[in-house]
């Protein structure tokens, strides 16, 4: 039955949201009432003169603060259960994950049928952090407190820096701890990225005019 209108109702063909929410929601509220709920939240949103992306790039910070964030990297994909599944299979049509739970958290043993599925599916990527730490200060406008947060996290990189290859960020690392330094030992757009964010965030408490 549908909380909301109180009646059996055709459900919601995947859950509207990620986590624990997005499953209540999709466990207990018909189409109709979401499309309702849809309409309302339009007029509230118009009417209140919202702004959307300000809001929508917090809570997509906030999400890849819980879900993605490891010291110095970002993961490829949350450990998490998915819908719908994301199954993953070898040349031989074999299934090589649990497509539900397809979160992947170390880069290592056979290339095709370990490596590679583990490569966009948890293993966490240095290139992509700094772009995080961009995001979590112009979600927050530059705020002087987002800014130092956003310097906290990038510095969180500096562990990488004096291990494996010294002075260079390595491609990627594992998703899960102790996160191994994994694939190319010293990737360019690594550390040209950690410097360009790093440099943009010493100018950020100016906000982006200041670029």
């Amino acid at each position: 039955n549908c909380i909301k209108l109180g009646h059996s109702a055709e459900g919601l063909d995947f859950p509207p949201y990620p986590g624990e929410l997005g499953k209540r929601l999709w466990e207990s509220v018909s189409k109709e009432a979401w499309s309702q709920w849809l309409k309302h939240q339009t007029m509230l949103v118009n009417e209140n003169r919202l702004n959307l992306a300000d809001a929508r790039a917090r809570r997509c910070v906030a999400a890849a603060q819980r879900h993605l964030v490891i010291p110095g990297a970002l993961r490829s994909l949350a450990p998490l259960p998915v819908q719908p599944p994301l199954p993953i299979h070898a040349a031989d049509g074999r299934l090589l994950n649990d497509p539900v739970n397809p979160y992947w958290g170390r880069y290592e043993g056979d290339e095709d049928t370990r490596r590679k599925p583990a490569y966009h599916n948890g293993t966490a990527w240095t290139w992509t952090f700094p772009v995080f730490c961009e995001a979590l200060a112009r979600a927050h406008g530059f705020a002087p407190e987002a800014v130092a947060a956003a310097r906290a996290y990038l510095g969180s990189a500096s562990d990488l820096l004096r291990s494996g290859c010294i002075g260079q960020l390595p491609e990627i690392v594992d998703g899960d701890a102790p996160h191994a330094q994994r694939g190319c030992d010293a990737q360019a757009w690594s550390a040209t990225e950690a410097l360009r964010v790093w440099r943009l965030l010493g100018q950020g408490a100016n906000g982006p005019a200041a670029l």
